[in-house]
């Protein structure tokens, strides 16, 4: 667990990334991961990576809406 604390600063910017990515799509019609990694596996990858760090940010988001800790075993009620 706390490697993935340890890199949710690095999944927030990735996802930044990949946020502003699709805002610029939507004003000026132009896909800056097109123009960086080019049409082919390397922009699939590069998709990936966002949807992964968005995944990986899952957990602490739903921590911080919920006030819940997901890492405690919840106790159970009788």
């Amino acid at each position: 667990m706390e490697l993935l604390r340890r890199m949710e600063p690095f999944s927030l910017l990735i996802m930044f990334l990949g946020a502003l990515d699709w805002g610029i799509l939507g004003v000026f019609n132009t896909n800056l991961f097109t123009q960086v990694f080019g049409s082919g596996d390397l922009l699939t990858a590069a998709y990936t990576v966002v949807g992964a760090a968005a995944l990986l940010a899952l957990a602490p988001l739903m921590e911080t809406v919920l006030h819940v800790d997901m890492h405690r075993p919840h106790a159970h009620r009788a």
